[in-house]
């Protein structure tokens, strides 16, 4: 889950920089709905989430921060992103 995400042209620019990263293989888009996006990522190899979570750091223009983490789910804020109204 991915929060908080203005717009969809936002949300598709966010979905090309993660497919950018090596350690993805596929990525969907399942929700989007009130500024929060759930995504599907497929892994080129397995992860464990805190793994996930540093590639993704990694993106220098999407600040990134883990709000929740579970064995399969990261739960993601981008930080300096407004929100919806």
């Amino acid at each position: 889950m991915l929060t908080p995400v203005p717009s969809f042209p936002r949300l598709v620019e966010i979905e090309r920089r993660i497919q950018s990263l090596p350690i993805v293989r596929t990525l969907y888009v399942r929700d989007f709905r009130a500024g929060v996006a759930t995504l599907a990522v497929g892994l080129r190899s397995p992860m464990s989430s805190d793994e996930v979570a540093s590639a993704l750091a990694t993106l220098a223009d999407l600040r990134m921060r883990v709000t929740r983490a579970a064995r399969n789910a990261l739960e993601l804020r981008i930080e300096g992103e407004a929100g919806v109204a």
